[in-house]
């Protein structure tokens, strides 16, 4: 039984009553429809098609310039007789609502600042643009531990900053934080019960859970940790993506039965809709799961105040959207952010920084190939850093590839730069000519000193944003010092 009442609802008596109204009204078909979370070109069917074949109780949009996002969840909320959960994966920034929005900082960067108001103000930033495009839910935060770095300290700083990120998007009105945790990547059950605590304190509306755990593992199943474990009360939605083949309307019911209220299915909608109203009409998904779910649904659209407003207003105009779009404000917080999270891992050389074009004129950049020994083609971070460079008076030249031997003679120095998601630099790679000074940067996840135990120096700069790179030349030249960020 849900207590409409509780966190994270604490709902009215009178929006308890339309919940218990509205799923006392709906047919087969509406209960169904009403558990899906549709991709944006789920069955390239019309917005409209959407609502009005399928009943769908969300759709996630992306990939779209933001004049679309918001023409899209226009079309879909006014063809709805249910509002619609409208999420967008903003993490990084507005950049995750549509092509054009703003990026501001990952989560490794917010991380290696140890600050939890950038978190907060990535959580209301990233979904004040989004909710100019009709947005109404951030698939977000997005917790993880580095591989291996599943450490008390670690743990303790997701939980703190995953929770200031809730607390950012609940200072916009209407909108709900759905949080995504990575259990595999790092600390085991303990580790992730604090951080899952943490997030459910603070509020957060949901939590997203991949398809392949649920029904395997009864540790990570939304009855047995969140609900059972944790006394987890919102919504819980089920990345649908691994369930493949035949058995799929089988492991979407059993997603369902045990404690997913809704599916995320990415494409195929019309197939899906017909999977769970077949498993709601032969009772494979039973009325009470399914009662039970729908509570949850609608009770967190009332609580975002969703059956409150005329359909037609739960998106802001083309107004709106143009006079927030972009604004300078969001450069300002990627800036501020940036300038506290760039990190310096490792340096073995006291001497090397800062550099000047005095001392290492001459300068070597490369890009390290990914795991499957690709190398970045045009625009890539060492192309991108070798002109930062140029700007600065070095004599900066980039090689596809992290190579040695001939390019490296007559250089003074070495830069090899990693966008993989580790440094990924094994030592089995060709390295730069002895003698010769070499500092890694990751541009990616961040990176150890056991990731390039032969390097001069490691510098984690999470992104390869063109602002990034500018900053972190700022801080070669200025010295050790002007690195701030903690490897954590």
């Amino acid at each position: 039984m849900v207590d409409l009442r509780a966190k994270p609802y604490c709902l009215s008596c009178w929006d308890t009553a339309w919940v218990k109204a509205v799923i006392a009204s709906m047919s087969d078909e509406e209960k169904a429809g009403q558990l899906l979370f549709c991709g944006s070109a789920a069955g390239g069917g019309t917005p409209r098609e959407l609502v009005e074949q399928y009943h769908i109780g969300g759709c996630h949009c992306a990939g779209l310039p933001s004049r679309q996002v918001r023409e899209l969840n226009r079309a879909l909320q006014t063809a709805a007789d249910i509002p619609l959960f409208l999420a967008c994966g903003t993490e990084c920034g507005g950049s995750g609502a549509a092509t054009d929005g703003a990026y501001i900082a990952n989560a490794w960067k917010i991380a290696a600042t140890g600050r939890p108001r950038y978190a907060r103000e990535l959580g209301f930033l990233a979904n004040e643009e989004a909710a100019a495009m009709g947005s109404n839910m951030a698939f977000a935060p997005l917790c993880a531990l580095r591989p291996g770095g599943g450490s008390a300290e670690s743990a303790r700083r997701a939980a703190e900053l995953g929770a200031a990120y809730v607390a950012g998007v609940h200072d916009l009105p209407g909108f709900a934080s759905v949080c995504r945790c990575c259990p595999g990547g790092g600390g085991g059950t303990a580790v992730w019960k604090g951080v899952y605590r943490a997030l459910i304190d603070a509020g957060v509306d949901g939590v997203m859970v991949a398809g392949d755990g649920c029904g395997r593992d009864p540790g990570w199943t939304p009855d047995g940790l969140l609900r059972g474990g944790l006394g987890f009360r919102g919504v819980v939605i089920c990345d649908t993506a691994p369930m493949t083949g035949g058995a799929r309307g089988e492991l979407l019911a059993a997603a369902v039965n045990g404690g997913c209220d809704m599916l995320l299915c990415a494409g195929g909608v019309e197939e899906d809709f017909q999977r769970v109203l077949a498993a709601c009409r032969d009772g494979a998904v039973s009325e009470a799961r399914l009662n039970d779910a729908l509570t949850r649904i609608l009770g967190l659209k009332a609580r975002m105040g969703l059956n409150k407003r005329a359909r037609t207003a739960l998106v802001p105009s083309a107004a709106a959207l143009a006079a927030i779009l972009g604004a300078p404000k969001y450069k300002a917080a990627a800036e501020m952010i940036t300038r506290d999270a760039l990190t310096l891992v490792r340096c073995r050389t006291p001497e090397l920084l800062p550099l000047t074009p005095e001392k290492y004129r001459r300068v070597l950049l490369a890009d390290v190939p990914g795991p499957d020994g690709a190398v970045p083609a045009d625009g890539s971070p060492a192309e991108l850093l070798c002109q930062c460079l140029r700007d600065k008076g070095f004599d900066a030249a980039r090689i596809p590839g992290a190579g040695g031997g001939e390019p490296v003679q007559g250089r003074d120095l070495v830069l090899l730069v990693s966008n993989a998601e580790r440094f990924g630099f094994d030592g089995k790679g060709v390295w730069p000519a002895p003698g010769v000074p070499a500092i890694g940067i990751s541009a990616g996840a961040p990176a150890a000193p056991s990731d390039a135990p032969a390097l001069d120096a490691l510098i984690n700069v999470y992104d390869a944003q063109p602002l990034t790179l500018d900053v972190l030349v700022e801080k070669l030249l200025a010295g050790p010092e002007a690195f701030r960020g903690s490897c954590g």
